[in-house]
């Protein structure tokens, strides 16, 4: 098992007006990586690099397996082709980055399963984690009908962060990471309680996942109308 020394992180709903007062910004570290694919994948005005074509010090696993889908998502999901390829594991494995710049990031873990030869990717169990932090337990993606994303804030602080991937079934797998700097002022590190009525310091160095990301009152945004690359859905469906 990967060694986690903080196995938690907060649940956060963020609510804006709009997608808050970043106007530009350029990361400086800025992984985005295509999994079980050989070839590069365009998603909007991203590329994502398949990790067949990655330094092999990139991604550390026993065995290399690569599936992919013809099955079209087209109708439910706005970047099928991020999704017709996948990077199977049968045994603990990991992605690791050279971090240019310590702060915090965005970890992005994309997930759709299909079946590829005698692999059924919806009968995966599997725990995902940093080395410090826990990120997915026991995570199982049965009955799903659209692609899943799994977004955090992470405060990195080495050289290197790792993502591990420990299968408890037979498999896990993975379609697609995100590692993605973003400006250190995106999160507070005070904020108000409600249940007590107090503060609460620290929160920057809290690893975060994301829940809601609501837009009030305009259409939805997508990630290539956003300058850190999210989504922001319609606030119509929670009124």
């Amino acid at each position: 098992m990967p060694p986690v020394k903080g196995s938690y992180f907060l649940t956060w709903i963020l609510i804006s007006v709009f997608s808050t007062c970043v106007i530009s910004f350029i990361p400086i570290d800025n992984y985005l990586i295509d999994c079980g694919s050989s070839g590069n994948t365009t998603v909007g005005a991203r590329v994502f690099l398949g990790d067949a074509n990655l330094p092999s010090k990139t991604l550390s696993t026993p065995k290399h397996i690569m599936a992919s889908t013809d099955f079209n998502l087209a109708a439910f999901s706005e970047y099928p082709s991020l999704y017709q390829t996948a990077r199977i594991f049968t045994s603990l494995s990991y992605y690791s980055f050279q971090i240019q710049q310590y702060g915090h990031h965005f970890i992005r873990l994309h997930f759709y399963p299909f079946v590829y030869q005698n692999y059924d990717l919806a009968n995966a169990k599997f725990n995902v984690s940093t080395q410090d932090i826990m990120l997915l337990t026991d995570f199982q993606l049965k009955n799903i009908s659209s692609p899943i994303l799994k977004e955090y804030l992470v405060n990195i602080t080495k050289d290197k962060l790792k993502v591990f991937f420990q299968p408890f079934s037979d498999l896990a797998f993975v379609n697609a990471i995100e590692v993605v700097s973003v400006p250190d002022t995106l999160i507070f590190d005070l904020a108000s309680t409600i249940n007590p009525v107090g503060q609460y310091t620290g929160l920057s160095t809290q690893a975060l996942e994301n829940v809601y990301r609501v837009n009030m009152g305009i259409p939805k945004v997508t990630p290539d109308n956003d300058t850190l690359w999210r989504t922001w859905v319609p606030d119509a469906s929670f009124i």
